[in-house]
Formats: structure tokens, sequence, C-alpha cells
């Protein structure tokens, strides 16, 4: 669905879709709170599954990529806790060594302080952070989905 706007080109003397033409998330959207739900992402969801049991379509899951600027789903998107761990345990050598250390406002510090971080406290906060995103509310999704194929043309 999300190539199927896509203007097209020639390419050596074949029509094709023109994949580097991209559209940046449309700012009301983004900036409105009346369009775009908070929302966590629960454990195994993947884009597919959230756009189905949001928009009753899981062709939509490319809105949500979009809206989030995520372009790589699997870096981008959070991982579940078995990929998570497996990720872990094959980036270091110890999960449970000390990734950095923070002060007590937690900032970064160069030297040991009472509050290190692990490996594995790291990574779960880098995923966390990623499990929250924007949502285009299902009223509104059409409305999006006009207003990005009026822009991509």
């Amino acid at each position: 669905m999300y190539f199927k706007s896509h203007p097209k080109m020639v390419y050596n003397g074949k029509d094709a879709i023109d994949i580097f033409h991209r559209v940046t998330t449309i700012k009301h959207f983004e900036e409105d709170y009346l369009f775009a739900n908070l929302y966590d992402i629960k454990e195994s969801e993947t884009p597919e599954i959230l756009a189905n049991k949001l928009y009753g379509d899981s062709e939509f899951h490319w809105v949500i990529l979009l809206v989030n600027n995520i372009i790589n789903v699997r870096t981008d998107w959070p991982r579940d806790s078995r990929e998570l761990n497996d990720y872990i345990n094959s980036k270091y050598s110890e999960s449970g060594g000390v990734h950095h250390y923070i002060d007590a406002d937690g900032d970064i510090v160069d030297g040991p302080t009472p509050y290190p971080v692990s490996n594995y406290d790291y990574e779960s906060l880098l995923n966390e952070n990623k499990s929250k995103i924007k949502l285009v509310k299902p009223e509104y999704i059409n409305k999006f989905v006009k207003n990005f194929r009026a822009l991509i043309k």
C-alpha cells in the first residue's frame, strides 16, 4: 500500500517505482494530539499487528512507521524479551558488566561512581524508549493517507 502511492520513473528502460521519493509526516498530524495518540508497544507486537488492531487492516503498518520515523524495523522497533536477551548476549561478553556510570542527577560521568549502569540495563532502557510511539487516531487514518498520497506525487 505504501509504494502504490509513489510516483513512477523509468530505470534502465523499464517502468519502476521511485523509492527515493520520500515525504516526512504532516506536521499537524505529528504535533496536534487531536490526531495522534501516544502508545506503548506491547511485547511481541509488530507494526502489522498494531495496524490491524487499531485500523482493521495490517496494510496500514507503513503509517505507524512513517509517523514515528522508523526506517529499519529490525533496529528501530523494540525487541521482545527473548530477542533483547539474545541481542545483549551477542553484543556484550558480560551482560551484567558496567556500560557506563551516572551521577546522582542521572548524567553520564567518566569515572566510577556509586551508580553503575550495566550493559543489560542500558540496552533495556534503549529498547523501552523505542516502545513509546505516536499513532494516528483511527478516525483520521483515511485523511492522513489521502494527504500523504497528495504530497508523494
